[in-house]
């Protein structure tokens, strides 16, 4: 682990350190979790593990996980043995227990660490079926490789926010307001010159992003940036528009930061960025008719794209299924030689008439 201390921004030392994790405990596998809302993004682990978790997202025992009576432990105390809280009867046949066993996982112990206090990580490690339980006596070793993770994690949340920082002043070089934002959805870092755009009609309190209206609008669309299988990094959600008072409306753009770490260990995992400047109408959709060879519906998924809305309400406003809208938007970046949204939208402004 001494090179994850020196770079624990590093994906490749995490998967390193983990399996040599492994193997110096002869373990069946570790894995790293957090506390609460624990998704497919959220959570790192060794490949004689991935069968498992896969199954569990896919089949609920995220939400039925019996290790979730390992909080209270860790919370007093920062080790837990899964023999704690777990009777023999109820190790051999609590249905979570089988379902572990059916990837090769026997006994637990467990170990809280975290970058910050808000957002509270675990280790878990894992023993092979028929191997003993944890004892007492390990319990040491347990402490001991805590202080190192703790270590570890604080390293890494300076370093992570170090990195948020710079991205922000950068931004700041060239005018561009922008809010950095965390994977609870909560506002980590706004830079100067969106602070300067803060008001009655766009504030942050206690970490929430609030507007005068359609603060709930907002917060979704953060939320699919967070949520698994959503956009690629570097992809600009359609904009957003803020309306102010007395003041042009500022359009606002989501995108989710490029990192390769789960984003449980990433400071910020994504940006808001804010402008000033009205994006102009389309007037011209013959292109998309003809040079593309696009339906009339896709063309016109093509604009409400334009105009900022999500596909969710592309299909409420349009009386079309959520997954027929998917679908359109797939063929769309099929027939137009584009791979994400943003690209999308850049291909229509760039050939279009404008009032």
């Amino acid at each position: 682990m001494d090179q994850l201390s020196e770079d624990p921004l590093n994906q490749f030392l995490w998967e390193n350190s983990l399996i040599e994790l492994t193997e110096a405990f002869r373990a069946r596998g570790l894995n790293i979790i957090p506390f609460t809302e624990a998704t497919n993004m959220s959570v790192m682990f060794t490949p004689s593990l991935s069968r498992g978790f896969e199954e569990y997202f896919d089949d609920g025992w995220s939400e039925n996980d019996w290790h979730s009576k390992a909080l209270p432990f860790l919370t007093q105390n920062g080790v837990v043995r899964d023999i704690q809280y777990t009777t023999r009867d109820e190790f051999e046949l609590n249905q979570f227990y089988r379902f572990v066993r059916k990837h090769g996982v026997g006994h637990s112990a467990f170990i809280e660490w975290h970058l910050s206090t808000k957002d509270r990580l675990i280790l878990a490690i894992h023993r092979k079926i028929g191997d003993d339980a944890f004892t007492i006596e390990e319990e040491t070793i347990l402490q001991a490789l805590r202080r190192r993770f703790q270590d570890i994690g604080y390293l890494m949340y300076h370093l992570s926010f170090s990195k948020i920082r710079g991205a922000a002043e950068g931004l700041d070089i060239v005018t561009t307001p922008a809010i950095f934002f965390n994977r609870f959805c909560k506002v980590v870092y706004v830079n100067h010159s969106a602070q300067l755009l803060l008001g009655p009609d766009l504030q942050v309190s206690d970490g929430e992003l609030l507007l005068r209206r359609d603060t709930e609008k907002l917060q979704f669309l953060m939320r699919e940036i967070v949520a698994p299988f959503s956009l690629k990094p570097d992809t600009l959600l359609a904009p957003f528009l803020i309306e102010r008072e007395d003041k042009p409306p500022l359009h606002l753009r989501i995108q989710r930061l490029p990192d390769n770490l789960p984003n449980m260990l990433s400071a910020a995992v994504g940006v808001l960025i804010l402008s000033s400047k009205v994006m102009p109408k389309v007037q011209d959709t013959d292109f998309l008719l003809s040079r593309y060879g696009l339906s009339v519906q896709e063309t016109a998924i093509a604009l409400h794209l334009y105009d900022g809305l999500s596909a969710r309400e592309i299909a409420d406003k349009t009386s079309r299924s959520y997954e027929t809208v998917r679908t359109h938007i797939k063929s769309l970046f099929q027939k137009t030689g584009t791979k994400r949204q943003g690209e999308l939208l850049t291909l229509i402004r760039n050939h279009q008439r404008v009032d």
